[in-house]
């Protein structure tokens, strides 16, 4: 028996700048939240929002291994000259290692609730 065991997990880039704009849609939710990323680490992704509550702001987590678990519709943007989408492939990983990217050609007034 073996007393430690190497697991291959999806991780979080910490190279995302805080600011990042994002849109995330969890299982069970009935529509996405766009915020910016507040903080990130390996395990987790934090988004802060405003929940159309004057002077009050909030935040969600996305934790790595739910999005590993495809629980989660995540696109996000450092300019909004293009936005990126998270696709993952099967078990979380492509060929190489990590998740799959599209870019979606964004336009002002995106509706990001469509498609």
């Amino acid at each position: 028996m073996e007393l430690f065991l190497e697991k291959c997990k999806g991780v979080f880039n910490t190279g995302i700048k805080k600011g990042t704009l994002i849109w995330a849609k969890k299982d069970g939710w009935d529509e996405g939240i766009p915020g910016f990323v507040s903080a990130v680490s390996e395990d987790k992704l934090v988004v802060m929002f405003h929940p159309n509550i004057s002077n009050v702001v909030n935040h969600y987590i996305i934790p790595a291994d739910e999005v590993s678990e495809n629980r989660w519709q995540v696109r996000w943007s450092e300019d909004l000259t293009g936005i990126n989408e998270l696709v993952l492939d099967g078990g979380g990983e492509n060929e190489a290692g990590g998740a799959d990217m599209e870019t979606i050609d964004g336009k002002p007034g995106i509706d990001w609730d469509a498609g």
